[in-house]
């Protein structure tokens, strides 16, 4: 048997879990070589009777080996025989397994049957936390990528199996937004009206169905956004039925601990967003301050409950409830504190600690040093000053809004002439757009609100609704941190950010004062968002789409396909 030369191949970790041609190495010069996996011209097209495989060196996972022809037509292939292997694995796989799953790949390798952006690294290492072995991307915390876990566990390490979690969470994210909308403005009409508009945002769209972490803490956020507001509209000097004026007040009655609930439930799910990526700790300190104006409140109303005089003209119940506020409102707020301490930081913090086992078990023992040392791992690379600022999607904090510069995701090569299927992650423009001015608007009210100018600045008296301030404030401290981050940022960074817009349009369309016509206008608003979403459609999906149609899409910077 006579064999013919060795064709080199390479594999990169930006390859990994997808379809790879065998491709022919171009060469650069100086003895460096390219594997351009996205040039069909490339592909290395061979003719024989038997393949033959050699393995360099260990390290490299291949899971299967298709053969096709020009026509692309796949050919039938058995294994003859094999020989040199070394036993490197604890359990030794059969050689057989290189061709037992033939039917697997249809269609032309991309993103649809293979790994795309920064897929990479996540999809890549939740499989390494469900099988035991060390992480390779550490650059987050782990539960996003444990989340990721759990849906290859449920159907295996296919674009399926590893962008499932992220999916979910993206369809959850629809009623916990129509919950808090629900909430704060006590109308089914506005919750469903911004439920539509998130739904038809091409972010939402793009983000949550490929495999990266950013998904999870934007849903836990808006769940501990929603907690919080209940706390916040909670009777907090709620009398108990039965209690009486003779009777003893007391601080643990039902009502009192059924004000904790929000309060628990929002510290389990800041815990889980700052356990998936840092941003949780953005909201974390609005979250905080949210917290701070309660108990000022509640302080506040014990110290007017001793300046209101016990008349006859008040029902047993108002009296009640003076008389307790006199007698229980600094221990409930103490209460309520030492609560919290447990809520927003012993809770994230096992569940923080938790997050780490699958991380750091494969290496050594899970402890508290490692855990730190984990983090200043990770400041230190997110705080490097110019890292990533040569990527050409790179997006400084003020153009997101006006999707100045959309990101890049995928680009499939293997189409038909005329066609192409590409992944770009931008928002809706006219939600984006919209939502910027209302957000603008929103601010304007807040400090009207709040502030008064006329004869010197001081504050003005509320009126007890906090919707604004806690709109305001979810908005900022999602998006200002991002001001000071010192290293490259994309567009994809706004997520987090694009449900507060959407609140503040959901807030400006309220204010239309006849309601015949704030039906209309939010019905036709949702209408023309529905429109620019399946105008943008094929740019958000990877759709294989005529080029014409993209080509007279390309209303932004840096659309490609």
């Amino acid at each position: 048997m006579t064999w013919s030369k060795d064709y080199p191949c390479e594999m990169r970790e930006g390859l990994c879990y997808r379809w790879n041609y065998a491709v022919t190495a171009q060469d650069l010069g100086a003895g460096a070589v390219d594997y351009d996996d996205n040039n069909p011209d490339n592909i290395l097209w061979l003719t024989g009777k038997y393949l033959r495989v050699n393995a360099e060196g260990a390290g490299l996972n291949l899971w299967e080996i298709v053969l096709r022809g020009t026509d692309g037509v796949r050919i039938p292939v058995t294994l003859t025989g094999h020989t040199g292997a070394k036993n490197v694995l604890d359990t030794p796989k059969p050689p057989d397994n290189l061709i037992d799953e033939q039917t697997t790949l249809t269609g032309e390798p991309g993103w649809f049957n293979g790994t795309y952006f920064d897929e990479i690294y996540h999809a890549r290492t939740a499989y390494e936390h469900l099988h035991g072995l060390s992480p390779y991307e550490t650059t987050h915390p782990p539960l996003g990528k444990l989340l990721m876990a759990a849906g290859v566990a449920l159907f295996g390490m296919t674009p399926f199996g590893w962008r499932f979690a992220g999916a979910l969470t993206g369809v959850l994210m629809l009623p916990a937004l129509y919950l808090l909308v629900k909430q704060l403005t006590r109308k089914r009409g506005l919750a469903t009206f911004a439920m539509l508009l998130f739904a038809f945002d091409l972010m939402h769209f793009t983000q949550t169905r490929i495999a990266t972490i950013d998904s999870f803490p934007v849903l836990f956020i808006i769940l501990s956004t929603l907690c919080m507001s209940r706390y916040l509209m909670a009777d907090a000097f709620a009398v108990p039925v039965g209690a009486h004026e003779s009777g003893k007040p007391r601080a643990l009655t039902k009502p009192f601990l059924k004000t904790l609930i929000p309060l628990a439930l929002g510290g389990l799910f800041m815990g889980l967003s700052i356990a998936s990526k840092w941003i949780g700790l953005y909201s974390a300190v609005g979250l905080a301050a949210m917290f701070a104006v309660a108990v000022y409140r509640q302080l506040r109303t014990g110290f007017v409950a001793f300046d209101i005089d016990l008349t006859e003209e008040m029902t047993a119940s108002q009296r009640l409830r003076v008389l307790w506020a006199r007698r229980l409102t600094l221990r409930r707020v103490l209460l309520t504190c030492a609560a919290c301490v447990v809520f927003f930081i012993a809770i994230p913090a096992l569940i923080y600690y938790l997050s780490y086992i699958p991380y750091l078990s494969p290496s050594g023992p899970v402890t508290v040093e490692r855990i730190i040392k984990a983090q200043e791992g990770m400041l230190a690379y997110h705080s490097t000053p110019g890292l990533g600022m040569d990527h050409p999607f790179n997006s400084p904090w003020w153009q997101w809004p006006f999707i100045l510069k959309p990101m890049w995701f995928c680009q499939d090569k293997f189409e038909p002439t005329g066609f192409a299927s590409t992944i770009m992650c931008m928002g809706n423009p006219l939600i984006f757009y919209v939502g910027a001015v209302c957000m603008a608007a929103v601010f304007a009210l807040f400090i009207g609100k709040h502030l008064r100018f006329k004869g010197g600045l001081r504050l003005r008296q509320g009126d007890g609704n906090l919707t604004l301030a806690l709109l305001v404030l979810g908005f900022l401290t999602q998006y200002l941190p991002w001001v000071l981050v010192p290293r490259s940022m994309y567009i994809y960074h706004y997520f987090a950010s694009v449900p507060f817009i959407i609140l503040a349009t959901t807030v400006v369309f309220d204010l239309i004062p006849w309601p015949k016509a704030k039906k209309r206008a939010m019905i036709v608003y949702v209408a023309l968002a529905a429109g620019f979403f399946a105008l943008f459609y094929p740019y958000a999906s990877g759709l294989l789409t005529p080029t014409s149609w993209l080509d007279w899409l390309k209303w932004f910077p840096k659309i490609y396909y």
